[in-house]
Order: C-alpha cells, then structure tokens, then sequence
C-alpha cells in the first residue's frame, strides 16, 4: 500500500481511496488519507477477501470496496520457506531510444529474498495444539535505471556574460535584448 504497493481497487463506481482494508481485523487504511499503510508480505497473507458493495455492519467503514486480509499463523509442525526473485538487467535489452542514441544499457537490478517460518512453542500439550508462532520477512536491495538527461549549461562566453555566440537548438544565432 502507499509507496509501498497499490491500493484498494475500484470498486462498485467508486474512487480507490474510499474503501476499507483490515489486517487481521485492524484497520490498515491511514485516517486521514484512507490510503493503506500497513505493508504486509505476500508469502505472509493467508486469505483475502474483497467485498464490493452490500456490507455487513464489520465492513461499513467506508463507502467504497473492503478488503480483508487475513495473515498465516504457525502450525504444530515446524513449516518455512525461502524464495529469491531476481531482475537483472543481464536478462533485459536494450531500449529502443538508448540503442537509437548509442547509449548502453542501463544498470537495473532487484534483489527480493523472502522467507517465513512457524511452527508450536514449547510443549503445551501432547499434541502441541495450544500456542503457535509465524515469522516473515523480506528484504529488498533495487538499482533502477534513471532516463537519461540531456541538459544544456553555459559555454565559458556565456558565463563571462558574451551571449553573441549563444544559439538556438538549430544552430541559429539568438539575438539578446536588454
């Protein structure tokens, strides 16, 4: 959500920022912008639930969709998993302006590792079915690429203040008036 990732849907002819999202039953929209704020791993979502119009009183917050987010919890064995997801600019080609302009291809990369574990603690019972805990966590590390800038800066005449050399992007001579 936020910066984060995207938003509710629109739903039901009605602006995004009008609906409702839960965590676990919290509220994770911002109370002022009613944007979502709380960000929550993929790997640690268990359900999801969208509801598009004809609420129950639970989900009559806002008037816009609600969405519900239900995260995973451990289990009485111990469970985990890890995932890497790479984008490598090795993997991409390059851009159709960066080819035309001979310029190389841009550094761009995106390391995701993540990763969940859970599973009993302790020994409440035999069976272990009394208390149980579920961690996740992922980190990120970009390198996006940046469009490239062309500017134009001043020439040493025009620093020193003689604009009688200064052109236009044709090639014209620019007449300067005081």
């Amino acid at each position: 959500g936020g910066v984060n990732g995207i938003g509710l849907p629109t739903a039901a002819g009605l602006r995004s920022n009008l609906g409702n999202i839960t965590l676990d039953g919290m509220p994770a929209n911002d109370a002022d912008t009613n944007n979502m704020m709380s960000v929550i791993s993929v790997d640690a979502i268990e359900e999801i639930k969208l509801i598009g119009s004809g609420f129950q009183a639970e989900h009559g917050r806002s008037a816009g969709a609600s969405m519900t987010v239900v995260s995973k919890s451990g289990t009485n064995v111990f469970r985990g998993t890890y995932a890497y997801y790479l984008r490598h600019d090795a993997f991409n080609e390059n851009s159709f302006f960066n080819l035309r302009n001979n310029l190389p291809k841009p550094y761009y990369r995106y390391h995701t590792g993540s990763g969940t574990f859970g599973g009993p603690i302790g020994r409440a019972n035999a069976s272990n079915n009394k208390l149980f805990f579920f961690y996740a966590r992922e980190d990120w590390s970009t390198d996006e690429p940046r469009t490239p800038n062309r500017v134009t800066v001043p020439t040493a005449l025009e620093r020193a203040g003689n604009f009688s050399q200064t052109v236009d992007t044709s090639g014209r001579l620019l007449f300067i008036r005081d």
